[in-house]
């Protein structure tokens, strides 16, 4: 009957854990929604990226620091049309803040 109690005990615990972590995950997906990069963090980003020719899996993750905060910056794999053959290049489809000092004044 102890034996039982202590396989209990651990599922139980088990189920905290894995309760904890996708708490966890959650707050992360949420975070990661909310920040936005602006140009020099996504050319940061992208200057993280592996060549799409030979990179194997699909998507890549770059990793950020921002105000003690690391934030992941997602790029997609896509074929695209080069010449006479397809190539396979990185895109970036979440949004970017473009700040003020990130482009020149128009009025000039």
């Amino acid at each position: 009957m102890v034996q039982h109690l202590s396989m209990a005990s651990l599922h139980h615990k088990h189920l905290s854990a894995a309760s904890q972590a996708h708490k966890a995950a959650s707050k992360n997906v949420s975070s990661k929604d909310k920040f936005m990069p602006n140009l020099k963090q996504l050319r940061e980003a992208a200057d993280q990226l592996p060549d799409a020719e030979v990179f194997v899996p699909a998507c890549f993750s770059s990793r950020l620091v921002v105000d003690d905060a690391v934030h992941t910056v997602e790029f997609k794999k896509q074929k695209i049309q080069r010449g006479s053959r397809q190539v396979s290049r990185w895109i970036y489809e979440g949004k970017v803040l473009i700040r003020n000092r990130d482009h020149k004044d128009r009025s000039s």
